[in-house]
């Protein structure tokens, strides 16, 4: 009976792992030296795109709410596509409900992932390389408590 049930949890890992690795396109996590993402340090991402692909772009902003200072917290992501078209975006990610007084996001002890959709259903004309730039715009050099942070590209689910 144990070997039958262990078969059967193999058989459906296997089979909803590779249901979900189908739609991920590309997947990349950033971690910061200290805790501490610096204002100037941009991160950069490139992935490989084609006529074909309808992407969603997710972010996931790792932080500690502990160290954490800011309530709210500002970013810029800007898209370079291989047709050399610029889109570009300011963000703020509000961290903190004011109401229930909880910090938002999935927790795991004093470490919260905070997701922000970037940008959803984007084409491409042209195959290449599309860069996504992604800007600390928080006005203090020293930015303690910001853990990561982790691009995440899936094939869109709408069409």
């Amino acid at each position: 009976m144990k070997k039958v049930l262990f078969i059967l949890m193999i058989g459906l890992f296997a089979v909803t792992s590779c249901k979900n690795s189908g739609n991920k396109k590309f997947e990349k996590k950033v971690f910061f030296e200290n805790q501490d993402w610096k204002r100037f340090d941009n991160q950069e991402f490139v992935i490989p795109v084609t006529p074909k692909d309808t992407l969603d772009f997710d972010l996931k902003f790792i932080y500690s709410e502990k160290k954490l200072n800011y309530k709210v917290y500002p970013i810029n992501v800007t898209f370079y596509t291989p047709n050399e078209e610029i889109r570009s975006r300011d963000i703020v990610m509000r961290l903190y409900n004011y109401k229930t007084k909880q910090w938002k996001g999935e927790k795991e002890g004093d470490t919260v992932s905070y997701n922000v959709m970037l940008k959803d259903e984007m084409t491409f004309h042209k195959r290449g390389k599309l860069k996504v730039v992604i800007e600390n715009k928080n006005p203090r050099t020293e930015n303690p408590g910001v853990i990561g942070i982790e691009l995440v590209v899936d094939k869109s689910k709408k069409k």
